[in-house]
């Protein structure tokens, strides 16, 4: 039996929160419309939220296996690696991917409010029954959006701050190996961690601490270089005051394990930038020319062109069932809707500014790793030293220039 509109799931909804409204003495009329839309409005809106969620997911793990936080190193591991891993490199990929995730949710709530909107203009612009719910919908979606605009502000601080302390004590773990031994460097690594947090990441103001939020971007560029001038005015006492040839023995594993990593690293980043890149451009003219069949069909429908066109008179029929001006619309601005999300998803990366940095960054190691090469050598320890912290001057250039844009970067509200 076919469901009728008296017995439709909004109707038996409003009944119910009427007898409700009975039972404890009477709720004024105003006050049960609010009701009825809210309580239908905030599922509506969180089921829209939790599908941002888990596309941002969904293209995290199809896309992006740099983000795998899956830990290599048993969590009993005492070496100086697994500490760097564990403490500090698995917690900046789930706050990054936290971030992304928030942006994710904004995105597609403001799609749905935008589609709803259209739902409005279209398609149901003649019942008010309806449209007192999406007009609900539509508030407590941009009340969400708010939410999580703010906690991804939030969140993206926070990767700042951890990816610093993750970067610097990288920069730690690698050229201490120069001065010191492992057993050392493993009894030094919480207190050089506190040390990065207490000089570069503590906010001077307990306000912003207490709103979760740390300092600026130039604050903290002014911050990370006069840390890195103490450390590097203590690798050239430590190079001065070390035999050579033991010296030299350091610099070599130093060289391996350093800069050459780190540029297969950049060039990995840089082809997986340049990769989404591509996809992410086929995506978007795809759905640019769906909005364009649209178009062209309302402009058919709207104008009766079909003979016009040569279409054969059979359809017109069929297009005034399925093909109504109103239905071409809609589907024109769900797909912008769609587009429009996609767009505010790629603005609110770091990738666009990333991708040419990473390009500059390989260029510049490939020198530096010669030069290194050839002070080893010519067993020249003062060049070889002059050339480690030369390349790790480059390293702290690359994270200052990696924390404007990140910062800057963030997800604006307009979007």
């Amino acid at each position: 039996m076919a469901t009728t509109h008296k017995d439709s799931p909004i109707s038996m909804y409003s009944n119910l929160i009427e007898k409700a409204a009975e039972f404890h003495g009477g709720i004024p009329a105003i006050w049960q419309t609010v009701l009825q839309t809210l309580v239908v409005a905030i599922p509506v809106v969180l089921l829209v939220s939790w599908v941002g969620g888990q596309l941002y997911k969904r293209h995290r793990d199809g896309k992006d296996r740099s983000g795998n936080t899956d830990s290599i190193y048993d969590k009993a591991s005492n070496s100086v690696k697994a500490q760097w891993w564990n403490k500090l490199h698995i917690p900046t990929f789930e706050i990054k991917n936290r971030y992304f995730e928030y942006i994710g949710r904004c995105g597609v709530i403001l799609a749905g409010v935008f589609i709803l909107l259209a739902l409005e203009l279209t398609l149901f612009r003649e019942r008010a029954d309806i449209n007192k719910y999406f007009a609900m919908i539509d508030m407590v979606a941009i009340v969400f959006v708010l939410l999580y605009w703010w906690r991804s502000k939030v969140a993206n601080q926070r990767w700042v701050s951890i990816r610093i302390q993750a970067e610097l004590m990288r920069q730690w773990r690698k050229i201490k190996r120069l001065e010191l031994s492992d057993s050392e460097r493993i009894k030094s690594f919480d207190s050089a961690v506190a040390a990065i947090i207490t000089d570069v990441l503590q906010p001077q103001s307990k306000f912003k601490k207490w709103l979760g939020l740390g300092p600026t971007s130039e604050e903290l560029e002014k911050r990370i270089d006069d840390y890195w001038g103490d450390l590097r005015t203590n690798i050239q006492k430590a190079a001065e005051k070390k035999a050579p040839n033991e010296w030299l023995i350091r610099a070599s594993r130093y060289v391996n394990d350093r800069p050459k990593k780190q540029l297969a690293w950049f060039d990995m980043r840089q082809k997986q930038l340049v990769g989404a890149g591509k996809s992410r451009g086929t995506k978007m003219i795809f759905l640019y020319v769906i909005s364009l069949f649209f178009a062209f069909g309302n402009l058919i429908v709207a104008h009766n062109l079909i003979t016009a066109f040569g279409l054969p008179s059979s359809i017109i029929s069929w297009t005034d069932i399925w093909l109504t001006s109103d239905v071409l619309a809609l589907c024109l601005l769900a797909t912008t809707a769609i587009s429009a999300a996609m767009t505010y998803w790629f603005i609110s990366r770091n990738e666009r500014s990333l991708k040419h940095r990473y390009k500059t960054q390989k260029r510049m190691i490939e020198k530096s790793i010669l030069k290194m090469e050839l002070a080893i050598k010519r067993n020249d320890v003062g060049e070889l030293c002059e050339q480690i912290l030369e390349f790790e001057d480059l390293m702290i250039d690359e994270m200052v220039d990696w924390v404007h844009i990140t910062s800057h970067d963030v997800a604006e509200l307009g979007g």
